[in-house]
């Protein structure tokens, strides 16, 4: 069979979709972690394992609750530890700024306190320490549910800080 123009560009287009995931489904490919597993025991101590990670805009994410971010750039992971513990982080790119703060705002848990260019809201209840942070056009926020033991809450926020300044 000779192959002409048509069905070689037909082929290309085929391989160019399937490598995006289009037709190939789940891609069972890693995205690039927002953070190392060596980074959470810098700061918050422990064993982790990375349980799942997303990396891209939230509406294309199979989780509704990352759905709701839209067409925002975010990385996503959720790790858990040998004790059962769960860390979650998520990371967002807004489009400006003051995009990001009233995100922030209209979803927080704390209040927002600024330290600088930087705004760091805290919530500890139980054994459940959510951290959420504006730097810039990002947010983050940092879900920590224990079962025994809690880190500090400085701890999780030194790692938003971290995460958010990439100092």
């Amino acid at each position: 069979m000779k192959l002409n123009i048509d069905h070689l560009a037909a082929i290309v287009l085929v391989a160019a979709i399937v490598s995006l995931g289009v037709l190939g489904g789940y891609t069972h490919a890693v995205p690039q972690a927002i953070i190392g597993t060596s980074l959470l025991g810098k700061y918050i101590g422990g064993n982790w394992n990375q349980v799942y990670t997303y990396s891209g805009q939230g509406m294309l994410s199979r989780s509704t609750f990352l759905q709701g971010f839209g067409s925002n750039s975010l990385k996503f992971a959720n790790f858990t530890d040998s004790l059962g513990d769960i860390l979650q982080v998520v990371l967002v790119a807004f489009p400006s700024h003051s995009a990001a703060v009233s995100y922030a705002k209209q979803n927080l848990i704390g209040s927002l306190i600024s330290q600088g260019k930087l705004s760091i809201a805290v919530y500890q209840y139980g054994y459940t320490e959510i951290v959420q942070g504006v730097y810039g056009n990002e947010y983050i926020m940092i879900t920590y549910i224990g079962n025994t033991t809690m880190p500090s809450v400085s701890s999780i926020e030194a790692l938003a800080t971290a995460l958010l300044t990439g100092s």
